[in-house]
C-alpha cells in the first residue's frame, strides 16, 4: 500500500462533517451537508439549478482508499444512479423515467466523481493531498461517461493562526491556506 493511501485511510477512520453553500450575489444555489464515518461518505445537497431538487450521495471507499460504490439518488425528476468498481473500470446504471440504462468507463482506482456545483469530492481531494508528502496532486474525476483529472495545488507552509474574536472572548480559526484547483486533461480509452 502506498504510504499517501496509508495516511488518507487514517483521515477516514474518525467522523468528520462539514457543510458548503454555494451562492451567486445574494442567490442561494445549492447547499450541501457531508458526513463521512470510516469507509463511508453521506452527502445531501439540494440545488436550485436549474429547478429546485434534492440529491442524496452514498460513496463507499475501499480499504486502499478507491471508490467502491457510489448511489445518486435524485428527488425531482425522480433518478437514481449507482457506480460500482468492476477491476480497471467503473459499471454505470442509470434508472430514469421507468428505464435502465448501463455503460462501463475505464477508470483508474483513485476516481471520484465532478459533480458540477458540488463541492464535496474536492474536499476529498484535499484531504487526499494533505495527507501526502506532496504540495501537488493529479486527481482523475469522472463526469458522465469521460475521465479527466484536475492538479490541485496546495501550498500547506503555515499554520493556522489564531486571533481573538471580536468580542476579545473566545479564539477563532482564520481561513486555510488557498487552493487553487487547475483542470488537467487525460487520455482515457473507453470501454462500451
Amino acid at each position: 500500500m502506498y504510504p499517501a493511501v496509508a495516511s488518507c485511510l487514517l483521515l477516514f477512520a474518525a467522523q468528520d462533517s462539514a457543510a458548503f453553500v454555494t451562492r451567486l450575489g445574494r442567490d442561494t444555489l445549492v447547499v450541501e451537508r457531508f458526513v463521512r464515518v470510516s469507509n463511508r461518505l453521506q452527502a445531501d445537497v439540494v440545488m436550485r439549478v436549474p429547478a429546485t431538487s434534492r440529491i442524496r450521495y452514498v460513496l463507499d471507499l475501499s480499504p486502499s482508499g478507491e471508490l467502491s460504490r457510489l448511489e445518486t439518488v435524485v428527488s425531482s425528476p425522480a433518478r437514481r444512479e449507482v457506480i460500482t468498481r468492476q477491476g480497471d473500470s467503473l459499471r454505470v446504471e442509470i434508472t430514469d423515467t421507468g428505464a435502465t440504462r448501463v455503460r462501463t468507463v475505464a477508470a483508474e482506482g483513485r476516481v471520484l466523481p465532478f459533480l458540477d456545483m458540488v463541492h464535496w469530492p474536492f474536499e476529498l481531494v484535499l484531504m487526499r493531498l494533505k495527507s501526502s508528502s506532496s504540495s501537488q496532486t493529479a486527481q482523475p474525476l469522472l463526469s458522465g461517461s469521460d475521465c479527466s483529472g484536475i492538479a490541485a495545488n496546495c501550498s500547506y507552509g503555515s499554520p493556522w493562526r489564531r486571533a481573538p474574536s471580536s468580542a476579545g472572548r473566545r479564539p477563532r480559526q482564520h481561513a486555510a491556506p488557498p487552493v487553487a484547483l487547475e483542470r488537467q486533461e487525460q487520455s482515457v480509452h473507453h470501454v462500451q
